[in-house]
């Protein structure tokens, strides 16, 4: 029978241990949290994110303390908390642009949205897969803040043509740039190219599997079509 290697044999068993202490304090820290004991949660979050083994379950445990500070409403203690994470050396540059594009979204109805286009500015060089949400909410974002903080819609309709022709996006997200780019073309006084996009968003709201409101798309080609 072939011996296993000493270092390799320690090293497979702290990695299964490693993994079995990130399942049980991400479970207790969830308990704790249903139990309304955030400062417990906090601590089981925390202590979960040192246990994980792979980006995806540091950067859940950073999510998971992020929720949990905006349900106490610490609002500053939370965008902090994105802020120190996003160089986690464990996190990858999917996970970096996750929290960049969470960190922004705090900034977009608020007095920070130049900073919060700053960050997304970042995030667009960070690589992800084309057909992610990360993906789509970098630009989405970008061209709101031009749309509707800057007033710029030339330049938001510019930001989205970065999801056009890529194979395997979701309809959800389609709908939402199509939406976005018809507003955007109206507002230019592009009524027929307008049209066309609502008309686009509303098709590919259509093909949206779970249940949402796809209204809006309706509610402009009625309004544009008069």
């Amino acid at each position: 029978m072939k011996k296993i290697p000493l270092a390799l044999f320690s090293m497979t068993f702290s990695c299964g241990l490693f993994a079995a202490d990130y399942a049980q304090l991400s479970k207790e820290a969830g308990n704790a949290e249903k139990a309304n004991d955030f400062a417990m949660a906090m601590v089981k979050y925390e202590a979960a994110g040192k246990a994980a083994t792979t980006a995806e379950q540091k950067v859940s445990t950073i999510l998971a303390r992020f929720q949990l500070l905006k349900k106490q409403k610490k609002q500053m203690e939370a965008e902090k908390l994105l802020r120190d994470m996003i160089e986690d050396e464990m996190l990858g540059e999917p996970q970096q642009r996750q929290l960049i594009n969470l960190l922004a979204g705090q900034y977009l109805w608020n007095a920070k949205y130049e900073e919060g286009l700053s960050l997304l500015r970042q995030a667009q060089n960070l690589s992800c897969p084309k057909t992610s949400n990360e993906y789509f909410r970098t630009y989405y974002y970008m061209a709101e803040i031009y749309l509707s903080r800057k007033k710029q819609p030339e330049a938001a309709l510019e930001v989205m043509e970065n999801m056009l022709n890529i194979t395997g996006v979701h309809p959800a997200n389609l709908y939402q740039t199509h939406l976005l780019m018809g507003t955007c073309c109206e507002r230019l006084g592009q009524k027929a190219l307008a049209l066309e996009h609502y008309r686009q968003a509303r098709d590919y709201g259509k093909k949206v599997t779970y249940k949402a409101d796809f209204s809006a798309a309706d509610k402009a080609i009625e309004r544009l079509s008069k």
